[in-house]
């Protein structure tokens, strides 16, 4: 059985039993306590000029940031990643360095030299994400979006 609804930092108790398909039940377990946790935090992703967040795309050059804890017992390995669109089209892709971060510490990520040129004529966007690789691109976060100002 999975309970995917479980809110983290709280305490939750359950008791497991069986039955049969004549309705016949097994003894009840001991009691099972648990509290989930938070194993991995990533701060949203950001694009900066300077060391304010951008809140529309313009020309020029820009970096991106990122700041991942790793709470759980384990490293984690992470990418983190600008994709630079004009219209649909992508027209770049922006990667960083496959990071593993170690138990209980954090890691600050930057992607530097993003640019924007001939922003009044094209219409750009760019999405901001943290990976876990290169190889599987499984989301560790939502993809944080920038838009040209209409």
């Amino acid at each position: 059985v999975t309970l995917s609804e479980l809110e983290n930092d709280k305490e939750y108790s359950f008791v497991v039993s069986g039955g049969s398909i004549i309705g016949l039940e097994t003894a009840k377990s001991s009691v099972y306590t648990v509290t989930p946790i938070i194993e991995f935090e990533i701060s949203s992703p950001e694009i900066v000029d300077g060391s304010e967040e951008i809140s529309v795309i313009s020309d020029g050059t820009f970096d991106a940031n990122v700041t991942i804890t790793n709470r759980g017992t384990d490293a984690k390995s992470v990418v983190f990643g600008v994709a630079v669109y004009c219209g649909e089209m992508l027209e770049n892709l922006y990667l960083g360095q496959q990071t593993n971060v170690a138990s209980n510490s954090s890691e600050d990520l930057t992607i530097q030299d993003i640019t924007f040129s001939d922003t009044a004529s094209k219409d750009y966007s760019a999405k901001a994400f943290v990976w876990n690789s290169i190889n599987d691109l499984e989301p560790l976060c939502p993809i944080k979006e920038y838009k040209k100002q209409q």
